[in-house]
């Protein structure tokens, strides 16, 4: 039954949340830099590296919510509606592949 998973969901999206925060809170600082600069050198403590790092950042909470509502979805799904979501989530990979590999060639080494 769906309805009894969803308290475990909110749950463990909770978690993903407070786990999200500590990494948007390391985004805002300069401890990026100073990570790089102690694991790797000055070399990679550069400002386009920790402004790379501090975009990842932000975006490995979504992919961590992400992963939680799939996971979901899957194991809480009938076989109809998980061919549905898999459908269309066939489509939207293939538009992200499309749109990333149409921007990597439109930006300029």
């Amino acid at each position: 039954d769906v309805r009894a998973g969803i308290p475990m969901l909110g749950s463990l999206l909770r978690i993903c949340g407070y786990v999200g925060l500590l990494c948007v809170s390391m985004a805002t600082t300069d401890v990026l830099r100073y990570a790089l600069f102690l694991l790797f050198s000055s070399r990679w403590a550069t400002d386009e590296a920790v402004e790379l790092l501090q975009w990842m950042c932000w975006y490995i909470p979504l992919l961590g919510a992400n992963g939680q509502l799939e996971a979901f979805v899957r194991a809480s799904s009938t076989p109809t509606v998980f061919a549905q979501v898999r459908n269309s989530m066939m489509v939207v990979s293939v538009l992200s592949i499309g749109l990333s590999v149409y921007l990597v060639k439109g930006v300029e080494w």
